[in-house]
């Protein structure tokens, strides 16, 4: 059955990824369109940079009703790709999850996750929207997945969101807004232990994103990259996964203690 599951969900996945594009496109507009001035690597933007800054923007705001004809020319073999990647998704959702309610309810995380990881590479933000989407989905799991407890949800709604807040005060802009608001929402859907595994699973994945950019000159040292499709990567795998990883470690450390005290 989860075979099955697997390729109806990798067809549906593949159709509706396709159609997303215009959604993304859509949102990534809006939030264009709503740019404040932002600084580079070099300075302060200089008049004639604010004005075609600004000229942009009213480009971008009529774009929010773009419709899949202007897209496709836009985004091109993009558009391809990004369904590719809803079949891969789709199929992990039926294989993993079967035929049960908790496979709609991945498949729906899948998707906002990738529609985030995407928004964020064009414009550095995340919709609100989208992570409210993910704290609803985490408040329907309350009854599909019992096994995740009302506790273990708000432990993992606060613990990762909490500390990157809090590297925050320290280090401004350590992190970005959307990505501690993913966090909290994605910890209440998948519990502290999903939700510390998908963070460590994405600092590794950022890290790599991080020095292989640097290494083909396509970022700077002081340019930000986006870390919110780490985190969505770790995401996915966590929902995969569940608490396997956090528990695998607790094993190893308790066995070492073990070992140790002899």
């Amino acid at each position: 059955m989860n075979i099955v599951m697997a390729i109806i969900l990798a067809v549906v996945g593949a159709v509706l990824y396709f159609f997303l594009n215009i959604v993304i496109r859509r949102m990534v507009a809006v939030v264009r369109s709503r740019e404040d001035y932002d600084e580079d690597v070099d300075g302060k933007m200089t008049d004639e940079e604010k004005q075609a800054f600004e000229e942009q923007k009213v480009i971008e705001s009529e774009k929010t009703k773009i419709g899949i004809t202007d897209v496709r020319k836009e985004y091109g073999s993009r558009m391809y790709i990004t369904a590719i990647l809803g079949a891969i998704l789709g199929g992990l959702a039926g294989f993993f999850f079967g035929l049960s309610v908790n496979t709609f309810i991945y498949f729906a995380f899948f998707a906002i996750l990738a529609i985030i990881a995407i928004i964020d590479m064009d414009t550095m933000e995340i919709p609100p929207v989208l992570n409210a989407i993910i704290l609803g989905l985490g408040i329907i799991s309350i009854f599909t997945t019992p096994e995740i407890t009302i506790v273990q949800r708000l432990i993992g709604f606060i613990c990762i969101s909490g500390f990157m807040f809090l590297v925050n005060l320290i280090v401004n802009g350590a992190f970005g807004g959307g990505d501690i608001k993913l966090m909290a929402a994605a910890g209440f859907l998948l519990g502290w232990k999903g939700v510390l595994s998908a963070f460590l699973i994405g600092i590794f994945v950022g890290a790599a994103v991080g020095i292989v950019l640097i290494a083909r000159r396509k970022k700077g040292g002081k340019e930000h990259i986006p870390f919110g499709p780490s985190l969505c990567v770790g995401l996915v795998a966590a929902a995969i996964l569940g608490g396997a990883l956090i528990d695998w470690y607790l094993g190893m450390a308790k066995s070492m203690a073990h070992y140790s005290s002899y």
